[in-house]
């Protein structure tokens, strides 16, 4: 499973890189994938019976630096990634760069040390030296991952609030995909944490179970992230001010004014403005005549909820009231959520059913029987 993650790993890793048409979110994928590919290969050599013992003889003190820098690097990596493929904020900042160069250059540092003052430990007493090591440096940089595996995951359910507040479709911009990917990712380094701390618990055979398990997710976890990875498109819209800052939290505490109220309920159900399935907040923030953030302001504020479930409940009453209409009997299901506004069969049956409690066909059915009954 090992070499067959490594091998995976590499062959997509390599022509995200190496193509002339790549966006810095690819590049930045392909140096995770191949941080695990290199990562799986390099276990191998460790630790198989074949040539462990000749990988740790050749290497010496540093034989266990690979592990170190890999683990130094997943976590950040994703998190790089997470922010590259959201298009918010930068991709690299000081405090990553000198956490990550710190941690390395410590390592380098200690092995270095160990290697001067004591030349040959690890071939007199490698029952001692490797546990050392590994519930050392490698713990260090395997609990750094993690950190910044929960960091991703944040950024990620950060950004899936933001784009609610912008856009009423998000199936082109929604990264749920990857939020599970990264919690995939950060359950395995907490598994391998585990593994370190088991056999000191008194969980030796937990340990190695968990430790070993850890390593057959992640193939299937690296194919399900370059496949949806090289197909997502990448978010080009601006964050937003934070709610938290204190412009926001002004807008959002004043009483709403009524004449906005009712020109949004105006554009909402005279107009229809939600049977554009390319509704935004900018563009409904334009008609009303404010700024967008006043306008999420005075949602969120008004009505409790965000952008896009205001606009998608609209959408929901609209595909109601046709699959109640007798006149619209004939239409199908997708000529129904295209008019009410959904550009998408999922989005539309997840939404109807969690404000109906029944399917959008379920529900034509009832309201044909009800007719009847009253007939």
């Amino acid at each position: 499973m090992l070499l067959l993650t490594a091998a995976l790993a590499v062959l997509l890793a390599l022509p995200m890189a190496l193509r002339r048409q790549r966006r810095m979110a690819d590049v930045v994928l392909a140096g995770f994938i191949l941080t695990q590919g290199l990562a799986a290969l390099y276990y191998v050599f460790l630790f198989s019976p074949a040539l462990g013992g000749s990988t740790m003889a050749a290497l010496r003190t540093f034989s266990w630096m690979p592990i170190v820098v890999f683990y130094t690097l997943q976590g950040p990596l994703l998190l790089w990634y997470s922010r590259a493929i959201t298009g918010e904020g930068a991709i690299l900042c000081k405090r990553d760069v000198r956490i990550v160069l710190g941690v390395l250059g410590f390592a380098i540092f200690q092995a270095t040390a160990v290697e001067i003052a004591q030349p040959g430990i690890y071939a007199r007493v490698p029952e001692i030296y490797i546990p050392w090591v590994l519930s050392g440096l490698s713990l260090m940089a395997l609990i750094l991952s993690v950190v910044y595996g929960y960091q991703a995951v944040g950024a990620l359910r950060a950004h899936s609030q933001r784009i609610r507040d912008q856009h009423s479709n998000i199936d082109d911009i929604d990264l749920l995909w990857l939020k599970y990917t990264a919690i995939g990712f950060t359950a395995i380094w907490s598994l391998r944490v585990f593994a370190f701390f088991g056999p000191k618990l008194g969980l030796k055979a937990s340990a190695d179970f968990l430790g070993t398990l850890a390593n057959f997710p992640t193939i299937l976890l690296v194919c399900w992230m370059v496949t949806l990875g090289l197909s997502q498109r990448q978010y080009a819209g601006g964050a937003p001010r934070p709610e938290s800052e204190p412009e926001a939290d002004s807008e959002r505490s004043r009483s709403p004014n009524p004449a906005l109220v009712d020109k949004l309920e105006q554009l909402m159900d005279e107009v229809r403005v939600y049977q554009d399935p390319d509704l935004d907040v900018e563009g409904l923030a334009d008609s009303v005549g404010i700024s967008p953030r006043s306008l999420s302001a005075l949602i969120n504020g008004h009505y409790g909820v965000n952008f896009y479930d205001f606009v998608n409940s609209y959408r929901v009453s609209e595909a109601k009231r046709l699959l109640q209409d007798p006149d619209a009997k004939d239409m199908t299901i997708q000529r129904v959520f295209e008019t009410a506004g959904f550009s998408s069969k999922s989005t539309f049956n997840t939404f109807f059913k969690k404000m109906t409690g029944t399917t959008p066909s379920e529900f034509r059915r009832l309201a044909g029987r009800e007719r009847a009954v009253a007939t």
